[in-house]
């Protein structure tokens, strides 16, 4: 999965990246592991990097291009474990890597979570607050949300007890997680970023506009239908991962866009919609108990968006 461009910096001070390179996340992954295992005194002898391309190669927000990862900041307001469970109850891909100031009774860590897309700037920002609801209940560290802002590579620290570990799960894109939740001004409102008669006002419009949408037969249609990409049908046939991860992430993305046009799908219809994709496949998951789950893993689906 490529992840785009990474800037690497040989010091905080530096503005001008050593390095610029495009990543897939595996690749990525494995970097971060081998610094994981170099020791440094401090953090301020460690690189830093940025998961973006800056224009000119200066770093500044106003230099800063597009992503294809999403970085949340946490700082003792959670602990590795909720993350983690976080991660893996919602089958989010993720690394998790603490960083120097982590300790046993002060979490401090971060969460790299790769994008199914190259995003541009506005984008990356909109799945920042997204995916920060999703994996850290809202409290990763607003200041870290740009592309632009610089992290140290993971390493190893006296009196600082390590964590790295990668979590296997499906992935979206910037397009899918902000569909998942509405427009910008439904995820500014969720991040609290909107004025509050103006966050009460996009509920309650929402709530009018959710109740009197419906679902058409075209869209039930896979033939027709709006809501299935083919991009979201290449990734599921030929997935990555598991299948598991590629099925709940293909619901994932037809709920994601049944959002994105103000249309709120039953799970029953997320359902009918995969059975006929699974058709066209061979029909693999016909049996009654492959339907309960899959009724099951829609519900699922659609409660997280």
């Amino acid at each position: 999965m490529d992840i785009g461009p990474v800037s690497l910096f040989d010091n905080v001070k530096s503005n001008k990246p050593a390095d610029c390179m495009n990543f897939d996340f595996d690749d990525f992954v494995e970097i971060m592991s081998t610094y994981s295992r170099d020791k440094f005194s401090c953090k301020s002898d460690a690189p830093l990097i940025c998961v973006t391309e800056f224009k000119d190669g200066r770093r500044s927000k106003a230099n800063a291009t597009q992503s294809g990862m999403v970085v949340l900041d946490i700082d003792d307001h959670l602990t590795v474990g909720e993350v983690l469970d976080n991660l893996r109850d919602e089958g989010i891909a993720a690394l998790l890597c603490s960083t120097a100031s982590h300790r046993d009774d002060h979490h401090k860590f971060r969460v790299f979570v790769p994008l199914l897309e190259i995003a541009d700037y506005d984008d990356h920002v909109l799945a920042w607050h997204v995916l920060n609801h999703a994996v850290a209940d809202g409290k990763a560290d607003p200041s870290k949300i740009g592309c632009e802002s610089m992290f140290f590579v993971p390493g190893t620290y006296s009196g600082a007890p390590q964590v790295f570990e990668q979590v296997e799960g499906y992935s979206l894109s910037a397009g899918d997680w902000i569909g998942l939740v509405g427009s910008e001004a439904d995820i500014l409102a969720m991040a609290g970023k909107a004025p509050s008669a103006q966050r009460k006002t996009v509920k309650n419009e929402n709530s009018r506009r959710l109740a009197s949408l419906e679902i058409t037969d075209n869209d039930l249609d896979l033939s027709r239908s709006r809501l299935v990409s083919d991009k979201a049908l290449d990734l599921y046939r030929a997935p990555s991962g598991s299948y598991h991860h590629a099925r709940y992430a293909l619901l994932m993305s037809i709920a994601g866009r049944a959002r994105q046009f103000g249309l709120v799908p039953s799970a029953e219809e997320l359902r009918s919609l995969f059975n006929q994709i699974d058709q066209e496949d061979g029909g693999h998951y016909q049996t009654s108990d492959y339907q309960n789950a899959l009724l099951a893993e829609a519900q699922k689906v659609l409660s997280n968006s």
